[in-house]
């Protein structure tokens, strides 16, 4: 064999064992197809060249570990959770689709980062309406995640510029949302004190426990309800925008439901919002025949242009103050249990005509059964500050306003949760370690060192032929 073959053969046998390590490093990533339970134990990147991802099994990020989504990548969750223990980063443009038969879900007992821009948001789809059934897509943060303390060191979990179609988010800690487009897509506030800001919002927000601050955000065709269900709730609804409030099912409703809470303590704030283009501008009603517990403070709103502007079917007497409210068929009108007087003073009507603004109020002289509003002394012109402030920080709730006709919008500082409801059990895992990332790197490096071994020993035998 003269020495052009060898050095021929030579060369084949490097060609052999390249082309087997580009085969082969294909094993290396682990991530490409999920198609068994997964534990990512460290630091993992699912990259945009890799993908997209679809999930056919079950997916834990342990303690300790982060799980990067790269900008741009498409996740497909199927039928299967994400559960993050450690930390979940989802960088601009991605897109996560939660389609379940039966519970596709992202679950977050640690901390989730999900930051997109107003160029590239983060876009998450679910598959269902609004008030779906339990199959219905969703985004579980639980009590044990860490607390968003503040802006400037914001180690909580945080959804910021991102696109949520039929997707329910349900909230046990500190949460912040903030300049982000919900499309049927409800918040449901169980525990913390979570920030719920500058968003465009097609969809409901339920309040059953927590202190939430809910402010600066523009609600249209949904609405926000509050029905606590352990007591001491401090919630913060002011600055917002409500119009055309409707259910899941297309029905007109109330722009803001108040039913109380199942315990004692607890204030609702309502404050500096514009109301318009309502059923009802705020319903005051008694869930499930219970007395109402929690104290609530209508003041400086502007409710105008609709059908009733406050409707009271309890027992409970809010304060309602400094507010302007007007062009509404009904200004106040109690029914049904509301049997206690209303304290309504110092709001400005549209008219200094009491007559005209008696007529805009349905109570005893209407039907001996319900309280009577007392609405006298009243506002001469409307209160300039009974608007949005885009840039006033979240309040306190003050459970008993300053009764003067000069309206001063309380400054006070945020309300932090009292009470902690139990946690829903999240189903079990295999939490044996799998061996998933390391098994492809040992086949890959094995089918190497077979292929370069069989190619070494077959270009000795040629130089030995020689």
């Amino acid at each position: 064999m003269n020495k052009k073959s060898i050095f021929s053969s030579f060369w084949a046998v490097i060609i052999i064992s390249l082309l087997a390590l580009a085969i082969t490093s294909h094993f290396g990533n682990a991530e490409v197809t999920l198609g068994e339970s997964k534990i990512i134990a460290s630091d993992t990147t699912w990259m945009k060249a890799n993908g997209p991802y679809s999930l056919t099994e079950n997916v834990l990020v342990n303690k300790g570990a982060t799980l990067t989504i790269e900008a741009d990548t498409t996740l497909n969750l199927n039928d299967y959770y994400l559960r993050v223990n450690g930390s979940l980063t989802i960088q601009l443009g991605v897109t996560i689709n939660i389609k379940p038969v039966d519970g596709g879900s992202i679950q977050v007992n640690g901390v989730l980062t999900a930051r997109g821009t107003s160029t590239r948001p983060i876009r998450i789809n679910g598959a269902n309406g609004q008030y779906s059934s339990s199959d219905y897509s969703s985004i579980t943060f639980t009590q044990s995640g860490i607390i968003n303390s503040n802006e400037k060191n914001s180690s909580g979990s945080i959804i910021e510029n991102t696109v949520l179609r039929s997707t329910q988010i349900e909230i046990k800690n500190s949460l912040k949302i903030t300049n982000n487009t919900l499309l049927d897509s409800d918040l449901i506030v169980l525990n913390g004190s979570p920030v719920i800001s500058n968003n465009l919002i097609m969809s409901r927000i339920s309040i059953n426990g927590g202190s939430p601050a809910i402010s600066n955000n523009k609600i249209i065709s949904g609405f926000i309800s509050f029905y606590g269900q352990n007591g001491g709730e401090n919630a913060i609804i002011t600055d917002n925008v409500i119009s055309s409030a409707k259910t899941g099912m297309g029905k007109n409703t109330a722009a803001i439901w108040f039913g109380g809470s199942q315990g004692l303590g607890g204030h609702v704030l309502i404050q500096r919002n514009f109301i318009t283009n309502n059923n009802e501008g705020i319903q005051i009603f008694r869930a499930n025949n219970e007395e109402l517990k929690t104290s609530l403070t209508i003041q400086n709103n502007t409710i105008v242009n609709n059908t009733v502007a406050v409707s009271v079917l309890s027992l409970h007497s809010p304060t309602i103050i400094t507010n302007n409210i007007y062009n509404n068929s009904l200004n106040i009108k109690l029914s049904e249990d509301a049997s206690t007087d209303i304290n309504a003073t110092y709001n400005w009507w549209g008219t200094t005509d009491t007559q005209a603004i008696n007529r805009t109020i349905r109570d005893f002289k209407n039907n001996s059964e319900v309280g009577l509003v007392n609405f006298s002394p009243f506002l001469t012109a409307p209160n300039p500050y009974a608007t949005p402030d885009p840039n006033a920080p979240p309040t306190t709730p003050n459970a008993t306003p300053k009764q003067t006709p000069t309206p001063n919008p309380s400054t006070t500082s945020t309300p932090t949760a009292t009470s902690s409801p139990a946690q829903t059990p999240i189903p079990a895992i295999n939490q044996e370690p799998q061996q998933t990332e390391q098994l492809p790197i040992i086949i890959g490096s094995s089918i190497i060192i077979i292929v370069f071994g069989a190619s070494l020993a077959f270009l000795v035998y040629l130089i030995k032929r020689k």
